[in-house]
């Protein structure tokens, strides 16, 4: 019984790894990994000794308890470490609940493979009962796959008979990351039965290519051509290539000049461009020409024309759901309560309550956010974007986050007040006579991160009425209606935006208060920026 109850502690101990009073957030990820390793792996070593097969029911109760967090992250270890067979069913059942969060499920992958074929037997279980179900199986095979061994294999090659024509895309696919040539006459077989359907075939000859694909080498002729030709030459022949549209020979020209000057935007955004029409789709390598060609003080028509093809396929990412985070925003996939209408949604920094019930969860965007078709605010998040949303909130480690989880308080006027009630304490301090330019600043900033905007707008243009030198105050102006027509194509936002570029531009520099701005701001570069969003087409049209 001690040790039971031992063990007990133990796995409660445990639980500390998400202590967030112990675990403070790290700047550094890895930093933050080693001291949370750092405490438990005493604790698992400990584990170990006392276990015995006894004790199963007790873990996989935390497991299924834990789901989500460093706690599972870690019992997983343990877990792998013990290879006691009765968890490998709770693991798999875990599965379906996370399958969209990849390190958690990544992690749960690598304990399952390394039980072997004992785990791939359950796994071909589960794959029946999803089949069974219509739920998507490509998540199991690829376990199948990295178990490896011929059972495993043939069963792999077999199930291509089984899969909606929906699945057979993202099957081919998965066959071709395995580099697996035994997996090339399945890939034949797809291609002639499904030869009548273009989209399929294109799809599955793209497999079969990256599959058989081996590193180019450039023979001796092509790099005697490239070497006699000098590289405005060269540019010239790119841009006639992808005139008449010889893309791979315009890519192969652009790509050999990216290589030897990487420096030069022009051959970089020649790539990421003609990649993009060859459906290689580079979103690091426009932001590298972009930067480039402001470092290197490009004419605006040069940088305005790569910001709106890096827009662009910033865009084309996110329709295709691969688009990962490098840029200055957060993207969403929302759905319109009123109309339907499905569209991608910039948010920013998300602000996040989370309640024991997901449905209860409430979210606050650093941007407005609102339906491009028929204006209502009322949005809900796609089932993708809810997964990941709440992925990021629970196992998002940084100083500066994407994502912020929170008890539910916010801290305003110097006091923790809840969130739900902030709106109305604003209101009845304003009706007490508070009225000075700071407090309508603070409490603007407040009632935007809650979703107030119109109040907010209200508050910052009172705030701007009293001191006229606070740039916060234009800062906050200019960039909601700036975004307000930018996002959803408010033309009189849009004059509003311009109105207080004007004056804010009419102050001398030296004269104005930057109480609030951060130490880094920088005034001409915000003003440059908000300019050229003001001067472009609304990104509405990119949602129709």
């Amino acid at each position: 019984m001690k040790r039971e109850n031992d063990f007990k502690e133990l796995l409660l101990k445990l639980s500390n790894v998400d202590n967030e009073t112990m675990f403070p957030l790290q700047e550094d990820e890895d930093a933050d990994f080693y001291k949370r390793e750092k405490y438990a792996k005493p604790i698992l070593k400990k584990m170990k000794k006392l276990y015995n097969s006894d004790f199963s029911d007790m873990v996989i109760k935390d497991l299924y308890a834990n789901l989500l967090n460093w706690k599972l992250f870690f019992l997983c270890n343990f877990i792998q470490a013990i290879k006691d067979e009765k968890t490998i069913k709770p693991l798999i059942n875990i599965l379906p609940k996370i399958d969209a969060l990849d390190p958690i499920w990544n992690t749960i992958i690598d304990t399952l493979v390394s039980f072997g074929e004992s785990a791939a037997v359950y796994l071909r279980e589960e794959y029946n009962n999803r089949m069974q179900n219509n739920e998507n199986i490509m998540d199991l095979l690829e376990m199948l796959i990295r178990i490896g061994g011929s059972q495993n294999k043939t069963f792999v090659i077999n199930s291509y008979d089984a899969l909606p024509s929906l699945e057979i895309e993202l099957f081919a696919d998965l066959l071709a990351n395995t580099k697996d040539l035994d997996y090339l006459p399945t890939l034949q077989k797809l291609r002639k039965k499904f030869k009548r359907i273009p989209k399929l075939k294109n799809a599955i000859e793209e497999s079969i290519d990256s599959l058989t694909f081996k590193e180019k080498t450039y023979d001796e002729d092509s790099l005697y051509w490239f070497q006699e030709n000098n590289s405005v030459n060269l540019h010239k022949q790119a841009k006639k290539a992808e005139k008449n549209g010889e893309l791979e020979k315009s890519y192969e020209i652009y790509d050999y000049l990216a290589s030897t000057d990487f420096n030069n935007f022009k051959s970089l955004y020649g790539k990421a461009r003609v990649g993009f029409k060859l459906k290689k789709y580079d979103y690091e390598l426009a932001r590298i020409a972009l930067k480039q060609a402001i470092d290197n003080k490009a004419s605006l028509v040069w940088i305005n024309e790569i910001k709106l093809f890096k827009q662009k396929l910033k865009e084309k990412l996110i329709q295709m759901d691969d688009y990962d985070e490098s840029d200055d925003y957060k993207w969403m996939i929302f759905k319109c309560k009123k109309c339907g209408k499905e569209q991608i949604l910039r948010t920013g920094t998300i602000f996040m309550v989370i309640s024991t019930n997901i449905d209860n969860n409430i979210n606050y965007y650093e941007y407005e956010t609102m339906c491009t078709q028929c204006k209502s605010r009322e949005l809900e998040l796609a089932k993708i974007s809810e997964i990941d949303l709440i992925y990021d909130a629970i196992m998002t480690e940084r100083e500066d986050p994407d994502i912020v989880k929170t008890a539910e308080t916010i801290m305003f006027n110097d006091k923790e007040i809840k969130i739900h009630k902030l709106h109305k304490y604003i209101n009845n301090q304003l009706k007490k006579g508070k009225k000075d330019a700071l407090f309508y600043l603070r409490s603007g900033n407040a009632l935007r991160k809650t979703n107030y905007w119109d109040e907010a707008l209200r508050l910052y243009k009172l705030s701007q009425q009293i001191e006229p030198l606070f740039v916060a105050n234009y800062y906050s102006l200019i960039r909601t209606n700036v975004f307000r027509y930018y996002d959803f194509g408010d033309k009189n936002a849009q004059k509003i935006a311009l109105s207080y570029l004007e004056i804010l531009k009419s102050i001398p520099p030296d004269d104005l208060d930057y109480t609030f701005m951060r130490y880094s701001f920088d005034l001409d570069e915000y003003i440059s920026k908000m300019e050229f969003y003001l001067s472009n087409v609304p990104r509405i049209d990119s949602n129709k």
